[in-house]
């Protein structure tokens, strides 16, 4: 066999359960070797939405998506996706074409030194020199990529290494999950301590126990404790509705009263000011997947180091052994601001034209409160569903992440396609995001894959719309705008069904006609009429 089968056999003992690509001569064997072993093969319309799709597929799954793209601009067009998978910790494997080895440094068809640029945007990436160890290179590709910080892995793979023979076996076990590394058990005790002495902690999920598969425990111990509980980021959905000392929208005021802080792996960045926004007296106590990630922009007090499902799992067990009291005076001063921060949501102007942001949003929130798989890409509507939808698992929500990468939606509705058979995913899409990846709604349709997307049309880049106005003025307003385009009848020339809704009351019977059509294999573009005054407020998610 030649190399391209030796990658798909390699594949096929990880379990892969699809490869995404835009066909390309320096890798196309890969696809025949796919064939042999009914490794589904599903080609987008840009390299940026293959690595989007693997990335969907990670996060989902919490095992490594694979992308294969071939050289040159292949590779610079998924440079995107490897970023945004970055940022999110996603474990990706993608394998890039390259010109003959023979030829490097020559001009060979699509060259480029994919090494040198794509080596700050992954966390690990290599050439492969010998056709033999091209099995061997993809065990290591999947190794590091779930190497704690996880992270995406590229693997450049020249023409005549992936399309010489070789007799060489794939490695008969790939590892598709990081080892389940415990913290220092002092540590665990001594953070325990810390939260049963305190008056007014806090526990944070964030991305970590998503990808640790700490979920059950984590929700375990803010119903053991009577700690009041947040998240963020891919850790959304860790407290659904039904948890009932878990808060939605008051992260940021809690943590400027909290006394002790447990941050599972949340970072501190942008969205806490960098740390800024806990109180200067809190004891903090952060568990990170490495040495490095602790104490990261504001310094900790604690730091436990290690796999986090093992880390919720150690302090369940920890706090399981204590008497614990529910602060009453502490929950209801976040009941409070809670409130207040909810009737401020909803504080926006009726429609004066279309659907206002906040209705649509609203007629999408039962679908997600009945566990839709929902994916949020856009600004000012993401922004504003984050405010009030509650989503049941974290694997039921999917955004844009800290990158604020748009052009998610449709990737990651392919995605979900693959990994679920009986999932249909809702697409909440702004009409500024739809422009990046849109095309993929033909790829969906090809390959007979069912999503529900609304597209909230306010023609306007509007998260930057609004503060140009605010800052500069509606006659210096520029490079905001947009058409007020037909995206329904756009799908449709895709190959899917489009819907149109120009009122609120068209929403109810549009949502459930578009969910009867995607439940058979056919994409659906609901395109909502917005007004762009009704948004939520401009800006990051709920803090």
């Amino acid at each position: 066999m030649d190399g391209g089968h030796l990658v798909a056999e390699t594949l096929d003992r990880a379990d892969a359960p699809g490869l995404f690509t835009l066909c390309g001569g320096h890798v196309m064997n890969i696809y025949d070797g796919c064939l042999d072993r009914d490794i589904p093969v599903i080609d987008v319309r840009h390299e940026q939405a293959a690595v989007m799709a693997a990335d969907g597929v990670a996060r989902l799954t919490g095992e490594p998506g694979v992308a294969v793209v071939t050289a040159g601009p292949g590779v610079t067009n998924a440079m995107t996706g490897f970023e945004n998978a970055k940022r999110c910790d996603s474990p990706v494997i993608t394998i890039g074409g390259q010109g003959p080895l023979e030829d490097i440094d020559r001009g060979s068809l699509q060259e480029s030194d994919h090494l040198g640029f794509v080596d700050a945007a992954t966390t690990w990436s290599r050439r492969i020199h010998d056709t033999q160890r091209l099995g061997e290179y993809v065990e290591r590709a999947y190794r590091h990529a779930t190497s704690l910080p996880m992270g995406p892995t590229f693997l450049e793979a020249p023409w005549d290494v992936l399309f010489g023979d070789t007799a060489t076996e794939a490695p008969a076990d790939v590892r598709t999950r990081p080892p389940r590394s415990l913290a220092d058990p002092e540590a665990i005790r001594e953070a325990v301590d810390v939260l049963e002495a305190a008056n007014r902690p806090a526990i944070v999920a964030s991305g970590g126990v998503r990808w640790g598969e700490g979920v059950r425990e984590v929700r375990d111990l803010v119903e053991l404790t009577g700690i009041p509980g947040f998240q963020n980021g891919l850790g959304r959905g860790t407290f659904g509705p039904d948890v009932d000392d878990a808060y939605h929208l008051t992260r940021g005021s809690a943590f400027k009263r909290a006394d002790a802080v447990l941050s599972l792996t949340m970072p501190w960045d942008f969205r806490t000011g960098f740390g800024d926004k806990v109180a200067d007296d809190a004891t903090i106590i952060q568990a990170a997947q490495s040495g490095e990630r602790a104490g990261e922009n504001k310094a900790c007090d604690l730091a436990l180091v290690g796999h986090t499902g093992a880390i919720c799992e150690q302090l369940l067990a920890e706090a399981k052994g204590r008497s614990w009291t529910r602060r009453e005076d502490w929950h209801g001063t976040i009941q409070g601001k809670e409130a207040e921060k909810m009737e401020s949501v909803r504080d926006v102007p009726a429609a004066e034209a279309g659907v206002s942001a906040i209705d649509l949003v609203d007629h999408i929130a039962p679908y997600v409160e009945d566990d839709a798989l929902f994916i949020g890409d856009g600004g000012n509507i993401v922004a504003t569903a984050a405010k009030i939808l509650r989503p049941t698992e974290p694997e039921h929500w999917l955004d844009t992440g800290p990158f604020g990468c748009l052009g998610v939606g449709p990737p990651f509705a392919i995605a979900a396609n693959v990994v679920f058979d009986d999932e249909t995913p809702l697409v909440l899409e702004g009409d500024g995001s739809f422009g990046l990846n849109g095309m993929e709604i033909e790829t969906l349709a090809r390959h007979d894959m069912g999503a529900v997307f609304v597209l909230a049309n306010d023609a306007a880049w509007n998260q930057i719309r609004v503060p140009q106005l605010q800052y500069y003025g509606e006659e210096r307003a520029v490079a905001t705008d947009l058409a007020s385009t037909r995206y329904d009848e756009v799908a449709e020339g895709m190959g899917a069904e489009g819907i149109h809704v120009r009122e609120e009351p068209e929403l109810p019977d549009a949502l459930q006609e578009a969910w009867r059509i995607a439940d058979d294999g056919v994409p659906v573009v609901v395109n909502v009429d917005v007004d762009p005054n009704t948004n939520a407020g401009t800006g990051g998610y709920p803090a």
